[in-house]
């Protein structure tokens, strides 16, 4: 079957595919209006509607966050205009907050990304997965 070997974490409360792939990730935690926590880490998951990360703190639901990746292989893309000098970057928020061995997993929900990292981002998922996977951002 097509499509069965692909890394992908699916749960069924998620409208979109997870591919387990690992991307450095920075992540600006806003509250109130001002950075609360800054985070480098390596995401667990990466799909259309959002990313899993490891943080060495707890945060809340419904923060706030400024998200920023790059993807994997975007300097080698065969046509200049597939290659990306800047990161994704996404206006996202926590999704949810759970405690592990070290430090927290934190669920991070995309909620706008910009037109250009959006076509780059769309590009990477379909390679990954199938087409209705990477809807969110047709937009």
């Amino acid at each position: 079957m097509p499509g069965e070997n692909l890394p992908f974490e699916n749960e069924e409360r998620r409208r979109f595919q997870r591919i387990a792939i690992t991307v450095g990730v920075h992540c600006n935690s806003i509250r109130e209006g001002r950075i609360f926590h800054a985070l480098s880490s390596q995401s667990e998951n990466l799909g259309a509607g959002g990313l899993a990360v490891l943080s060495d703190k707890a945060l809340q639901a419904g923060d706030g966050m400024i998200v920023s990746f790059f993807l994997p292989g975007h300097l080698q893309a065969e046509k200049p205009a597939d290659r990306m000098s800047l990161p994704v970057i996404a206006r996202s928020r926590v999704a949810w907050c759970k405690p592990q061995d070290r430090g927290y997993k934190l669920g991070i929900e995309f909620l706008e990304i910009n037109h250009y990292s959006r076509r780059l981002f769309k590009n990477f998922l379909d390679s990954y997965l199938p087409d209705e996977s990477s809807g969110a951002l047709n937009n």
